[in-house]
């Protein structure tokens, strides 16, 4: 075994947070799409791949990488899949649920019901959903770090590696200390396409340490009152149906609403909302419900960063133009 030597600079300093993300059987891996790569390695024999037109392309990495067959399905206006009874999944197929924006919680435990074991959640956008036999998350959507990601698996694969290179991703998130946000979006853009293509490892220890440290009650606590606060004022006027008493912790606030410049004018106005996912919107036809939902859904900031004023802001100008 390897000595470390003794003296010279110090490292980072990070303490154990006492609230842990997710208390055991989690699998840390080095990015969102390897945690699904790392569930459908560890499950005996996969045939088929169920997918939604309406979720991330990059989830399309590992699939291809184990040359699986891929079969899309649609899904409805409210982010359902439509017309569930026509999916018929053979013993080894999977049907993988994207819960969007942390917001479809009850009807993901609907689809644990019905589909049991052959179902695969990504909660990439729902961190604080309970795991489930299948399921994978992206922390690095929620919180500050450069890559990872965490799988749950009723079976286990032997990973023989640990990714070493995270610190080579990570210098948008130290530049937004010190400079502008906007000086550090080039390296966002950079760092991101880096994950893209990574060979399935562990976690890197500095992302790891990073996750250890960081106390995800009083975020999850931020984002589901911020969440509360924006649907009060928009709810009327929102065209998804949000169970309100089912939200916890989610990743933005989905505003569906159809008004050609609304969203130019948040981003001209420095209220920056992503756009989930451009691909879709290359790939569908533009009378298709995941086109419409692709170009007319507004993601609002609801994150810890944000307080009642910050949030009044963002109202008054939608309020402005609808």
């Amino acid at each position: 075994m390897k000595k470390e030597g003794i003296g010279g600079y110090f490292e980072l300093e990070l303490q154990p947070s006492k609230n842990k993300l997710f208390k055991s059987n989690a699998v840390y891996v080095n990015s969102g799409r390897n945690a699904f790569e790392y569930i459908i390695r560890s499950i005996p024999k996969v045939n088929k791949v169920w997918m939604p037109y309406y979720t991330c392309s990059s989830l399309q990495e590992p699939i291809s990488r184990l040359n699986l067959e891929i079969e899309y399905y649609h899904i409805n206006a409210q982010l359902e899949i439509d017309n569930i009874d026509s999916i018929h999944l053979g013993i080894n197929d999977y049907l993988l649920y994207t819960n969007y924006f942390g917001v479809k919680g009850n009807y993901a435990d609907f689809l644990q019901q019905k589909i049991q074991d052959n179902l695969i959640l990504d909660n990439s956008q729902a961190l604080f959903y309970s795991p489930s036999n299948f399921c994978f998350y992206s922390p690095r959507k929620f919180v500050g770090l450069p890559d990872g990601g965490v799988a749950f698996s009723q079976y286990h694969y032997l990973l023989r590696e640990k990714d070493i290179l995270s610190y080579d991703r990570f210098s948008h998130l130290l530049k937004r200390f010190d400079l502008k946000a906007s000086e550090g979006y080039e390296d966002f853009k950079e760092n991101g396409a880096k994950i893209s293509g990574l060979e399935l490892k562990e976690i890197s220890s500095l992302t790891y340490s990073l996750i250890q440290s960081i106390d995800f009650e009083p975020i999850k606590q931020k984002r589901t009152a911020n969440f509360k606060y924006l649907h009060k004022y928009l709810g009327e006027y929102n065209e998804f149906s949000i169970d309100i008493n089912n939200i916890d912790g989610p990743l933005v606030y989905p505003f569906l609403y159809q008004s050609g410049n609304l969203r130019s004018k948040l981003i001209q106005n420095k209220i920056y909302v992503a756009t989930y996912w451009p691909n879709v919107l290359s790939l569908m036809k533009e009378d298709s419900v995941e086109y419409a939902l692709a170009h007319n859904t507004l993601h609002l900031p609801i994150d810890k960063r944000y307080r009642e004023g910050d949030l009044k802001r963002v109202l008054t100008l939608i309020e402005k133009n609808i």
